[in-house]
């Protein structure tokens, strides 16, 4: 019996193969690329993300509306302060304590500022129309100011009344109210303080105009 003989392949089709191959070669090569970039992209999504303005800015909303929520608890927190003994007068079995909202006593002044300041930083976070919220800087100005009038009772105690002089004493709530109303103003400010936009443009065109 005599076997087949297949002739050899022809040069045209060798050619064809090898162009086929070039293709195939080129794709994956084109697919790898676009693969590597897709990748590249999802790992620059997150940075790209956090560095963007309208976050930031949510970030700083944020952070805003929780301190002055920090700030409205602190304002209750001294509401119950006032409950608590505050100031004293005379000595021994005869010695009487005033609390914070004894009648005619300056230290309802206290309790009313950090209360007011609270109050608005609350309502004002809670505030969520645009245009309707409250200014940082009015909850961060009455709680410097019940800061300040708590320190001057302390310091001016022996001056209270010319009759009783140096006979009035310090209790804790009063000291506990300088506490709380110094934090109040210092949470309050650093929410005053977010508000400034440090990217905003401020650069001045100095251009002659027309």
């Amino acid at each position: 019996m005599f076997s087949a003989v297949h002739p050899p392949p022809s040069h045209e089709g060798g050619g064809r193969l090898a162009t086929h191959v070039q293709r195939l070669c080129f794709t994956n090569v084109n697919n790898g690329q676009e693969r590597s970039a897709h990748r590249s992209a999802y790992r620059n999504e997150f940075p790209m993300a956090a560095n963007d303005p309208t976050t930031r800015d949510a970030d700083k909303a944020d952070r805003e509306r929780l301190l002055s929520l920090v700030g409205g608890l602190l304002g209750l927190v001294m509401f119950l302060l006032g409950f608590m003994r505050w100031l004293s007068l005379g000595e021994g079995s005869d010695q009487l304590k005033y609390s914070g909202f004894a009648f005619q006593m300056p230290t309802t002044a206290v309790i009313g500022f950090a209360l007011a300041a609270g109050l608005i930083a609350v309502l004002g976070a809670t505030e969520l129309r645009p245009g309707r919220g409250v200014p940082s800087a009015v909850p961060a100005g009455l709680a410097a100011t019940s800061l300040l009038l708590a320190v001057g009772i302390y310091l001016g105690k022996g001056a209270i009344s010319p009759d009783l002089g140096d006979q009035v004493g310090v209790e804790i709530g009063l000291i506990l109210a300088i506490v709380v109303a110094a934090v109040q103003t210092a949470v309050l400010a650093m929410g005053l303080a977010s508000r400034h936009d440090n990217d905003r443009d401020t650069t001045v065109d100095t251009r002659p105009r027309a």
